[in-house]
Order: C-alpha cells, then structure tokens, then sequence
C-alpha cells in the first residue's frame, strides 16, 4: 500500500488540487488511487473565500491529538474498502508556518506516529518563492473570518519571516521523522507548466487535467487587502463583518480576473530581506532535497520592480472605497448608530490624502461622499 501525504505548503494551489480531487474520485480510483472521505472537510467556516477547503483537516486533528486510534480506523477501513493500491491525504494544516522549531518538529512526530500504523507514508510538499510565499500567507490572514489581520504588509513581515521561510525547521523533521521520504516541487514550476493539476498528478503516479469545475482562485489585489485589513482594525460585529467581508472578496475576485499579476505589497527591500533570509537558512537544505531555487533570478527580478512600486502604493481605487462604504458599513451605521464606519472613512482618507499622487483619485473620492463622510474628509484636506 502506497500512502501520499500532502502538506501544503499554504497558498501553493491546495485548495484548488483539493476542489479537483474531491470531486473526481470515481475517476482517481479507477488509477487506483483513493482520495479518503474520512477526515475531508468539504468547506472552511474561518474563510471570507467561498469556495475555501481545509482537505483533510479531520486527520490532522486526529493525528494531532492523542486519542486518534477511531479516526485512524475508520481510515483503514474506508482503504480497505476501496480496494485501491495508493491513497492521497491533503491538509496543508499539516504544516503551521509560524510555529517555532520545537513545535514544528513535535506535530511530525504526531504525524508519523499516526501514519505508521498505515505503512511507510510519502510526504509531498509544494515550495513556493519565499517572498512571494509569505505575502500571500498575509492574504490570507487578512481575509480570514477568524485571524482578522490588521498590521500591514510590512509589519507582518517583519514579525514573522524568520519563521514563515526558514525551510529547513519547517520541513527537516518531516524528512527526518518519515526516513528521508520527504519530496518537494516547485509551485511556479507547476504554474509555469499551464496545467498545474496534470503536473502534480504525473509526478505522484496518476493522470488528471483541469476541469473548470474547480477553477484556480486568484488573490485580490493590494488595494482590496488594504480595505479590508482597515476594516479589521477599525472591528465591527463579526456578523457585520462576515457580510461585508465576504461581499468585498466576491468583488475583489471579478476586477482580479482584469489583471495577470497583482502587484506586491512589500517593499522591494523587504522582499530582498525576505529571499536573503530564506536563503541564509534553507538553501543547503533545499538542494539536497532537489529543489533549487533561482535566488540570484529572485533578487534581479525584485530590483527590477522597485521603480513600479514607489509612492503609488498607497492608491485605493473610488469604486472600492464606494462598494465598501456605502454598500455595506454606512448603511449599517444609520441602523445602529455604530461610528466605526465613520473612524474607518477617515482612516482611508487618510491613507490616500497623505500622498500627493493620489490627491486626484481623493478627490473622486471625496465627491462620491454624502455630507457627513465629506465632513470626516475636511479634517485631512481641503478639498
């Protein structure tokens, strides 16, 4: 019996391969491979994201916790049933990147005493450029329900990057404690390729292609995560919030669909801090697991995008200042008589008024305002 494992990592595309997966057992198991129903949670509550997966999330508490031996029978019996030769388990929970060395290296023990039982488990892990790795984790926790992230890219960087992209205490108990059969792939190879599902289905064993019934979710732009990342700081009713939230990332979802490539939210000197971090700590580590970053191409290609990033990163576009405000929070503000709406209208303006480059979308703005937003306005300005 041959058991895959797949742990992520965050943001490399495992909601996507999980939405596939789920949906096209029937056809996995006639390749002889099972993807488990025990322990597959088919929607994840925490998320703004609909259509968001955490995998088999059952078996990583299951595995995580001491009492696993129900969960672990029931799935031995569900492989014995299905009479296939290869099984695929995918959580990226599996994986927590801001834990610390001791931590990381106690959850793959949990792990490997779980998967012992089953036969000697394979473990897959999808690598993705650090920096652009750990500002898509600051995504994510700025859209999550439960998280609610309101530093700002650079101060959540700062915070975390020596844990987020130290590789090597992330990665090496696993190698260690599943004796050496740790494999990595490469997420922009995957996505270089056109067919991210076919490439990480051949190089497990198996044949599947993309189908559109589980498209590849593409990240909101910086503008729609500084909104929100405003409305987490500012708080409101979770369930104001939850509406709110949900209605922005749905909107967020069609202008992405506009653009290819989302600029970052980092400063080009702190994704150079990031990739000489990570390099520092994991390069060694890496290659000899055959995976081999391009740093020097990493490093040129951040240089090269330090004249597209300059004083324009503080632009928040009019439509969605007008869809969040007046959609969502003013509305809710007259029924409640909740000022939070207002402290956050300052707060954008703010944020756009204090830059010169953006005076003009300011005042666009400010016209769209009914009397009592353009009051808060004419604190920072005159408009």
């Amino acid at each position: 019996m041959r058991i895959v494992v797949h742990i992520g990592l965050h943001k490399t595309g495992t909601t996507y391969l999980q939405h596939q997966l789920a949906s096209r057992r029937a056809e996995l198991a006639r390749q002889g491979w099972l993807f488990p129903k025990t322990g597959f949670m088919e929607k994840h509550l925490e998320s703004a994201r609909h259509d968001a997966t955490p995998g088999h999330q059952g078996i990583v508490r299951a595995a995580i916790h001491p009492n696993f031996g129900l969960a672990r029978r029931r799935l031995v019996a569900e492989i014995a049933e299905s009479n296939c030769s290869s099984v695929l388990i995918s959580c990226e929970n599996f994986i927590d990147p801001f834990a610390n060395g001791s931590e990381r290296r106690l959850r793959a023990e949990k792990a490997a005493a779980f998967f012992r039982k089953l036969g000697d488990a394979e473990i897959v892990a999808v690598m993705r450029e650090p920096h652009s790795y750990l500002e898509a984790l600051y995504r994510e926790r700025v859209m999550s329900l439960s998280v609610r992230e309101s530093l700002s890219a650079a101060q959540f960087s700062e915070l975390n990057f020596r844990n987020a992209v130290n590789f090597r205490t992330m990665l090496e108990p696993w190698n260690e404690e599943f004796n050496g059969r740790l494999r990595l792939l490469s997420y922009e190879e995957l996505i270089g390729e056109g067919d991210y599902l076919a490439g990480f289905s051949s190089r497990l064993g198996f044949d599947l292609s993309h189908e559109n019934a589980a498209s590849v979710y593409s990240s909101p732009r910086r503008e729609v995560i500084e909104v929100l990342r405003l409305a987490n700081a500012f708080g409101s009713s979770l369930e104001g919030h939850v509406t709110a939230t949900k209605s922005l990332v749905s909107y967020a979802k069609r202008m992405t669909k506009l653009e290819t490539a989302p600029s970052s939210a980092l400063h080009p000197v702190m994704q150079d801090r990031i990739i000489d971090y990570a390099r520092m700590t994991s390069a060694a580590f890496l290659a000899d697991l055959d995976c081999h970053f391009d740093w020097n191409a990493m490093k040129n290609k951040v240089n090269q995008s330090i004249a597209s990033t300059g004083s324009s990163s503080a632009l928040l576009l009019p439509e969605l200042l007008e869809t969040y405000l007046f959609q969502h929070t003013l509305s809710q503000s007259v029924a409640s008589g909740n000022s939070w709406p207002k402290r956050l209208a300052s707060r954008v303006m703010h944020t756009v008024m204090s830059n010169a480059t953006t005076r003009t979308v300011a005042a666009s703005m400010y016209r769209l305002m009914p009397e009592g937003l353009r009051r808060v306005a004419r604190r920072f300005a005159n408009l």
